[in-house]
């Protein structure tokens, strides 16, 4: 199994007259290869905002022929897709996982659209004339039916074993269950939790700094954590060692700054995802303050033009003691709205 990695610029031509296009009717981009026997193409819808109810401009990655799938188990990878002017000053970036899978339904990453998306008022920036450039880096991993990891037994005979995704998660979730060859010890205000390192250090870099060899927590095999509630730490532990958070939609919030302190990728960019489409005028303000503050780039933005789209609705802003909090607590969050709001595109 082999990793593939390939780089495309699809340029869109008479693009202003794409945008008129609505569901139903997808441009997409010529086919683009890494290999012979998987082509991959980009696809472009404008559709609207369940959030916002504004219309937005969405890109997603895509098998040229999902009967390609049908060969392999799945393919994997990661893609990251630039909206940007012709002359690269002017860009909107987001980069992501994905799987497709042929025996489930097939799973289509949605990009540029959803997270946090590019609405319609403002796309401009991004088109030269008539044109608009859409750079695309895919990295991906075919995992074929036929592949096979060997396991040595101690009688020399070879037995072929078939590794899913799912299998692996399946497995990680036993030793979350099981108390067997756990080796940390973490306390969080008093209750003790125990664990793996090398699990704990493959899925955090956090953790991977504090059980590095010389430090004091790797010889006593042990972890103390004074500053954070039991239940975010504990949807967090699960979350390592199964990839699932068992209620999301209502813990996101609680959970991006734990992902963020841990520096756990997936769980945070999970976080923001939910928080994104949760987006109100009453809760703008205090999601906004949540990305800037835990580094959510991405959701940052979208709340951005979710304030500046609906400033007149956001009762916060209207409010003085909002301002005093913002002025004295958060100065470079309201430079950022102040340059942000007066973008003369």
């Amino acid at each position: 199994m082999s990793e593939h990695c390939l780089s495309h610029v699809w340029r869109i031509d008479d693009y202003w007259i794409v945008l008129k296009v609505r569901k139903g009717e997808t441009p997409t981009s010529l086919k683009f290869s890494a290999d012979s026997d998987l082509d991959w193409r980009l696809e472009h819808t404008v559709k609207a905002c369940e959030t916002t109810g504004y219309d937005i401009v969405s890109f997603k990655i895509a098998p040229y022929c999902y009967a390609d799938i049908e060969k392999y188990e799945s393919v994997s990878g990661n893609v990251e897709l630039c909206v940007m002017h012709s002359d690269t000053s002017r860009r909107h970036t987001v980069e992501k996982s994905f799987v497709f899978k042929y025996h489930y339904d097939y799973e289509q990453l949605e990009l540029c659209g959803n997270f946090p998306g590019i609405e319609i008022d403002d796309i401009e920036p991004y088109v030269c004339g008539e044109e608009l450039m859409v750079r695309c880096k895919l990295t991906y991993l075919k995992n074929n039916f036929n592949d096979e990891i060997v396991a040595i037994s101690s009688s020399n005979n070879s037995n072929s074993v078939r590794m899913s995704e799912s299998g692996l998660l399946s497995d990680t979730e036993k030793c979350f269950n099981e108390d067997r060859f756990k080796d940390v010890t973490i306390s969080v205000k008093g209750k003790e939790y125990q664990a793996h390192k090398t699990i704990l250090a493959t899925r955090s870099t956090l953790f991977d700094k504090m059980l590095g060899v010389d430090m004091l927590e790797s010889k006593k095999n042990h972890i103390d954590i004074t500053d954070m509630d039991q239940e975010p730490f504990e949807e967090m532990l699960h979350f390592i060692y199964t990839g699932k958070v068992k209620n999301l939609h209502e813990s996101a919030f609680e959970l991006l700054p734990v992902a963020d302190r841990f520096d756990i990728e997936e769980l945070r960019i999970k976080c923001e995802e939910v928080l994104f489409k949760k987006l109100s005028p009453d809760n703008a303000l205090k999601i906004l303050i949540l990305a800037d503050t835990h580094h959510a780039k991405e959701l940052k933005e979208g709340c951005l033009r979710f304030i500046k789209k609906n400033f007149d609705d956001c009762e916060d802003f209207n409010d003085t003691q909002t301002w005093k909090m913002l002025t004295s607590d958060h100065a470079q969050l309201v430079k950022d709205m102040i340059f942000f709001f007066c973008k003369l595109y």
